[in-house]
């Protein structure tokens, strides 16, 4: 909820970034990295795949206390992860009008801040 105060971030986007984070937590790889990390390279992505503008900022960097360079290295591992492992159990969970059908929404990694 913090990640999503800070960045302003509407429903769609949170509910997206909750989806791509979940993805997370079926791999031992993300078990070595900071939940919190995990949170805002899965803001990142989303933002990225909704086309928000800036993926991530200095305004998000001084807060979080996570540089662009780093976040963005997470977020292409969630990337790597989602294309490569589809989940149907949490594909079907998040395609539930709850979540607002996010998990329909194309994954789209945008390294240009």
């Amino acid at each position: 909820m913090r990640i999503q105060k800070l960045v302003n971030a509407d429903e769609l986007t949170f509910n997206l970034a909750h989806y791509i984070s979940e993805f997370s937590l079926l791999h031992v790889v993300f078990q070595t990295i900071n939940p919190s990390l995990v949170a805002c390279g899965a803001m990142y992505l989303a933002r990225s795949s909704l086309n928000r503008k800036p993926c991530w900022n200095i305004t998000f960097s001084k807060s979080t206390g996570y540089t662009h360079n780093v976040v963005l290295k997470v977020a292409t591992k969630l990337f790597e992860l989602i294309t490569q492992d589809e989940s149907k159990t949490l594909k079907a969970k998040f395609e539930n009008s709850k979540f607002l059908e996010c998990a329909l929404t194309p994954i789209v990694l945008n390294k240009a801040n």
